[in-house]
């Protein structure tokens, strides 16, 4: 990979997309070997730019690591609540169709009261 550096940098371009794959395990072991970050940098700084822009690259999938696993359960309930809502408005479709031919039903049943309470009148004169 290091022999086509463009693959590797879309490799990485990419791996955002993946971070939720990384292991917890793994991730400890990277905050281990970080914990004298500032120590850690200069000395990369002075070795290699290219080191220390894959190091800052490193910190920064930490960070966006630690984000995703507060964010990830978030997202499972909005897709739940999606699904949910999706029901319930196609519940609530189905219930104003009800209403709707009830309505129906009761303006004609209304309408044969007012014929028969014209007739009675009618008769009753």
């Amino acid at each position: 990979m290091m022999n086509n550096p463009r693959m590797f940098v879309e490799e990485l371009k990419k791996f955002s997309n993946r971070i939720g794959n990384v292991g917890e395990r793994t991730i400890q072991r990277i905050r281990n070997l970080n914990n004298k970050e500032a120590e850690n940098m200069k000395r990369i700084k002075e070795v290699s730019s290219a080191a220390e822009n894959i190091y800052q690259w490193l910190l920064n999938t930490l960070n966006l690591y630690d984000i995703n696993k507060k964010v990830e359960p978030m997202k499972k309930r909005v897709a739940e609540m999606t699904k949910k809502l999706a029901q319930l408005q196609a519940d609530l479709e189905e219930t104003e169709k009800l209403l709707d031919r009830l309505n129906s039903e009761l303006n004609l049943l209304n309408e044969n009261k007012r014929i028969k309470q014209a007739q009675l009148d009618e008769l009753s004169a």
